[in-house]
């Protein structure tokens, strides 16, 4: 198989798995801290990955200048990452943070292309901008109600900046160690980091049964997990912009999952939004599907 295809393949199940955990995410956020649920999901992740690779002989010896960069690396993404996106939320407006998240691309993009000198053409820029406005459009169903504190908003952009720092770094790594090893260091420093948030915490009291168990279960293997290991591939196969332009398909799947599932509405501009999502992805895709034919 090649590798464009590998790494469109790759990013499409990642952003699959990350749009169907804000459904579930939001299930648990019901009965759990924001912190104790990323602790649950990082802790459940760390131990199977690290099991797997020992048992597989794959746990290899990291040279202090890489621990250095893996430290870095998970100090953006997940702690300051989550840390930015949740208060930025709590901050804001739910459609403020969707439209700043999703600005993601645009700045990955630029990277890539400024930084990287990954390609990168005119079409390709029109179809990210395509896309956000698609997820203009998904997240104007229940009102278009864009404001919130100053501080929200500067919580938001350092959740983008530190997505983007993140992907930076990922490039590097992906092309030197094993995209589960990345993973599994990447979840034990997000611990590291996440520890010293649960002085501030109540008293831990678990709740929700066998159900809650599925759901976490389901996070910590599908989302933190196998999600971030086809990420780091499909940045190693495809590149950094256009790993990233896929990630506009993340309001698409949670819109689906919330309609389906969650029996949330489902109107004339989420049907819009998501026509306009997969019109700029395919823009966004459109120099190598030309080359490749």
């Amino acid at each position: 198989m090649k590798d464009e295809v590998k790494g469109g393949l790759f990013a499409m199940a990642a952003m699959l798995l990350w749009g169907l955990s804000f459904g579930w995410s939001k299930t648990v956020l019901e009965f759990f801290s924001p912190v104790y649920t990323i602790f649950i999901r990082l802790s459940l992740s760390a131990a199977f990955l690290f099991a797997y690779l020992l048992l597989s002989g794959k746990l290899v010896k990291v040279p202090a200048k890489d621990l250095l960069r893996f430290a870095i690396l998970s100090f953006f993404l997940p702690f300051i990452y989550f840390i930015g996106e949740n208060y930025g939320i709590f901050l804001t407006t739910s459609t403020t943070a969707a439209l700043i998240i999703a600005t993601i691309p645009l700045f990955i993009a630029a990277i890539a292309w400024i930084w990287f000198d990954e390609p990168f053409s005119f079409l390709n820029i029109t179809g990210f901008v395509v896309s956000f406005i698609g997820v203009g459009f998904i997240v104007y169903e229940n009102g278009f109600d864009i404001h919130g504190s100053f501080a929200g908003m500067l919580f938001l952009f350092l959740a983008v900046g530190s997505a983007v720092v993140y992907t930076v770094f990922i490039k590097d790594m992906s092309h030197r160690y094993d995209a589960i090893f990345i993973i599994a260091i990447q979840n034990l420093f997000g611990l590291i980091y996440f520890l010293p948030l649960l002085a501030w915490e109540d008293g831990f009291v678990f709740a929700g049964g066998v159900e809650m168990v599925s759901y976490f279960l389901a996070l910590a293997f599908l989302c933190s997990s196998l999600a971030y290991i086809f990420y780091v591939l499909a940045v190693k196969y495809i590149g950094m912009a256009r790993t990233e332009a896929f990630a506009n398909l993340i309001p698409v799947i949670a819109a689906l999952y919330a309609f389906f599932v969650l029996g949330e509405v489902f109107g004339l501009f989420k049907l819009l939004g998501m026509g306009f999502v997969l019109v700029g992805l395919f823009l966004t895709q459109w120099h190598s599907l030309k080359t490749k034919s």
